[in-house]
């Protein structure tokens, strides 16, 4: 079962990571948008998002599913 639960994380982090991406730069003008990106930073914060939000699919709902 935990490896239907990775698969269907893997999908869940690929639409939540553009998700992420355009709420971060939402409401910024065309030139801001291009000096954020360029940022490592925010690519680093969009790793780590990503990350927390893969991990909590993988381990944290297989818990609510057991109940």
């Amino acid at each position: 079962p935990l490896k239907k639960n990775v698969r269907q994380a893997l999908i869940s982090t690929l639409i939540f990571i553009p998700l992420f991406v355009l709420f971060q730069l939402w409401g910024n003008s065309g030139a801001d948008i291009m000096d954020i990106i360029s940022q490592a930073k925010f690519w680093l914060q969009v790793l780590i998002a990503g990350t927390i939000y893969f991990l909590g699919f993988v381990y944290i709902l297989p818990l609510f599913d057991q109940k």
